[in-house]
């Protein structure tokens, strides 16, 4: 009973050492009104905006029409109005105006996602996407709050809106920050020293026959140290599992863990990144890698390094392959 508490108490703290707070530090400018407002909206994101929520919103509003909406007690410089919209996930949504104009508007659009960036001290990572006939906007930027080791995902959306009707030829800039706290991935430094050049030799092979099948519902190849012990099938999942067990005791399956976890973060590239998902039953430590390209899929597919406690006094890592 005593092993278990320390296994929990060990595994509680791992936790809370690779926790990641979504706080933006206010910017240093005290003249740029913008920077100072805009980083106190985005901290409240993690909390869905309930400290900058007003009352209901009344009156017809030709912008935010399909939603529920409350009026923001966040005023942003260069903004018509701001509406907190209630939908799956609260949105903090902000109309920029409507243009004749595209270059006006271009302009708008492009200085609006500059002046996030200054907000952020440039610790920002921007990505631009051109609209099409599943898109509501013409044109796309998305903004993440980066951190020395990783990012958060893109939580900030600034869009460019092109309306081409009888009644209306304009293009509207609008500014969407989606509540709740993103989750954070880390991205793989390139200069940790390697243990096993078998394993990173190995798993790279691997590595691209899982990236190139679709599906494969057997082992991929040797990966020495593991050991595959054939696949699993889920409701919404594959998954091909290499196996090292052999632990009796949790420090030397933490240690043996953090081999393997270096090991692999050596053996990928800087096109893949990594996050820390909530443990959960008999799982103590688990890390999920995946393509950078892939964040935002609905069914990526995931490398998962799973230390798992299997029974008394017996402790095993899973290298999982994972099909969505």
């Amino acid at each position: 009973m005593i092993k278990i508490f320390v296994a929990f108490i060990a595994c509680f703290f791992i936790i809370l050492c690779n926790a990641q707070d979504f706080n933006v530090r206010t910017p240093k400018q005290k003249r740029n009104t913008f920077a100072k407002n805009f980083v106190k909206l985005v901290n409240s994101a993690p909390n869905f905006f309930k400290e900058i929520t007003d009352k209901p919103s009344t009156g017809k509003d030709s912008i935010f029409t399909d939603f529920t909406s409350y009026y923001n007690k966040i005023k942003l410089n260069g903004a018509v109005y701001g509406r907190i919209i209630i939908d799956s996930v609260p949105t903090a949504a902000y109309y920029f105006g409507s243009y004749n104009n595209m270059e006006i508007a271009e302009g708008v659009y492009i200085n609006l996602s500059n002046q996030i960036a200054e907000a952020f001290g440039g610790n920002v990572l921007f990505k631009s996407l051109d609209g099409n006939k599943n898109t509501d906007w013409f044109r796309q930027t998305k903004i993440a709050y980066t951190q020395n080791n990783g990012f958060f995902l893109f939580n900030i959306f600034v869009e460019l809106y092109k309306f081409n009707t009888d009644t209306d030829s304009t293009f509207s800039i609008i500014l969407r920050v989606k509540g709740g706290k993103p989750p954070f991935y880390y991205k793989l430094a390139q200069n940790e020293p390697i243990s096993s050049f078998m394993f990173a030799s190995a798993l790279k092979a691997q590595m691209k026959t899982f990236q190139r099948n679709k599906y494969q519902e057997e082992c991929l190849g040797q990966i020495p140290p593991f050991v595959c012990t054939g696949t699993r099938r889920s409701k919404d999942s594959l998954k091909i599992v290499y196996t090292k067990q052999g632990f009796k005791y949790l420090p030397d399956a933490n240690k043996e863990f953090e081999i393997a976890l270096t090991n692999i973060r050596v053996s990928l590239n800087e096109h893949y990144v990594y996050y820390l998902p909530i443990p959960n039953k008999n799982t103590l430590r688990e890390v999920v890698f995946l393509k950078f390209d892939d964040i935002e899929k609905p069914h990526p597919k995931t490398l998962n390094l799973v230390l798992l406690e299997a029974s008394k006094n017996n402790y095993l890592l899973e290298l999982q392959f994972i099909y969505k």
